[in-house]
């Protein structure tokens, strides 16, 4: 039994350390036999719905976000995390699905921008966030409305 788990836990290391640098799908969650999601997998949950989140904490992770993934699960996210808040700038460039990007100051909703739509030949589509924050999750297109997530709403972040 310990050698199931031993082997899950490698798996998610190569798979959380590979998806950092590289162009791959953020996967799903990595589960153990009983379906139920593995312990050390980072977490944000928002209006009861938790988010697993690859963590970019980087300037390389952060410059490569989720650009060139084919496509992200519902369940899952990247969070950008910062040491400062400031207001911050983000683009489009090489993705191929549209977003939800929640806007995160410590442990509250600052706002949610919907919808931002990929980027296009000739074209930058730059978001920016209303405010300073410290926290950015970027979501599928469509979370906030499902979740009906919004201004203000808690959120708590398990690292």
């Amino acid at each position: 039994m310990k050698n199931k788990f031993f082997i899950l836990d490698i798996f998610f290391i190569l798979v959380l350390t590979s998806g950092c640098i590289t162009k791959k799908d953020v996967p799903e969650v990595v589960l153990d036999n009983q379906n139920t999601p593995t312990k050390n997998i980072p977490q944000v949950i928002i209006n009861q719905q938790t988010f697993f989140v690859e963590v970019a904490s980087s300037i390389e992770q952060k410059n490569l976000g989720l650009s060139g993934r084919q496509s992200l699960a519902q369940n899952s996210a990247m969070l950008f995390v910062y040491d400062n808040y400031a207001v911050r700038f983000f683009w489009m460039k090489d993705m191929n699905f549209p977003l939800d990007i929640i806007w995160i100051k410590d442990s509250v909703v600052v706002a949610c921008a919907e919808n931002t739509p990929v980027f296009t030949t000739g074209e930058i589509t730059r978001i920016t966030s209303p405010s300073a924050v410290n926290y950015v999750l970027e979501t599928v297109s469509g979370t906030c409305q499902r979740y009906k997530i919004t201004t203000s709403d808690f959120v708590d972040i398990k690292l």
